[in-house]
């Protein structure tokens, strides 16, 4: 059975999606701006970040609070997360890495994103877990 439409989720889903628009795009700015060295280092940064987030959501939403208000899920996890890990756009930096002749850069870019976003998801989860 498919769980019943309610339309709070959607404006849930906007408002986290709107702050994690503003949160990459903030993180992508400030980061390019020290640094600026060929490796997209925003959008990885960004990806770690929200794949920490998303592992603390996980244990709150799922595990230790599973009573909550299921669009504080769509909030965080759908529109915050959603907006602000940045996976379409990590693709299209590695294939421009490629294009422009840079495959080792390529792919250290996409070795250290794949491997540090799933370190910083488990991070999130056992702090969650011995925190909550």
């Amino acid at each position: 059975m498919i769980p019943a439409f309610h339309w709070t989720h959607l404006i849930a889903i906007a408002c986290g999606g709107a702050i994690g628009a503003m949160g990459r795009y903030s993180v992508v700015q400030i980061t390019s701006k020290y640094w600026n060295h060929g490796l997209p280092l925003g959008t990885l940064l960004a990806n770690v970040i929200g794949c920490f987030i998303i592992g603390l959501a996980f244990v709150i939403f799922a595990i230790k609070y599973p009573a909550l208000a299921p669009q504080w899920r769509s909030l965080v996890v759908v529109g915050f997360l959603g907006a602000f890990t940045t996976f379409s756009s990590y693709a299209l930096e590695a294939l421009t890495l490629i294009q422009q002749g840079q495959v080792n850069l390529a792919v250290i870019y996409l070795v250290l994103s794949v491997c540090l976003c799933l370190l910083a998801v488990a991070s999130g989860y056992y702090v969650a877990k011995a925190l909550f």
